[in-house]
């Protein structure tokens, strides 16, 4: 059993959404879908994938440098540790 193209319109819309494409993005690829042009959706499809593994590359290194400062913050504040009970002196600051 085929889809109608209402179904398919909402599908490919649902998943370019959820995907971040704008708006005028799903318009286009909509566009690109009537006229059967799989090329241009191919090329689009690949670019906005390869823009969305860009922006976790930079979140990831946004994260190890997140990282690195608690673990000089904590290097740093040893001293503020019990080291009997490892408890954190700052007690309700502490993560």
């Amino acid at each position: 059993m085929s889809m109608s193209w209402e179904q398919r319109v909402f599908r490919i819309r649902r998943i370019l959404t959820d995907a971040g494409c704008s708006a005028e993005q799903i318009a286009a690829f909509l566009e690109w879908e009537q006229a059967g042009d799989r090329c241009r959706q191919y090329k689009f499809l690949a670019r906005h994938r390869a823009c969305l593994l860009d922006q976790l590359h930079r979140d990831a290194a946004r994260l190890d440098c997140l990282d690195h400062l608690v673990f000089a913050m904590r290097q740093a504040d040893q001293h503020l540790t019990d080291e009997t009970d490892g408890i954190c002196l700052w007690k309700n600051n502490c993560i």
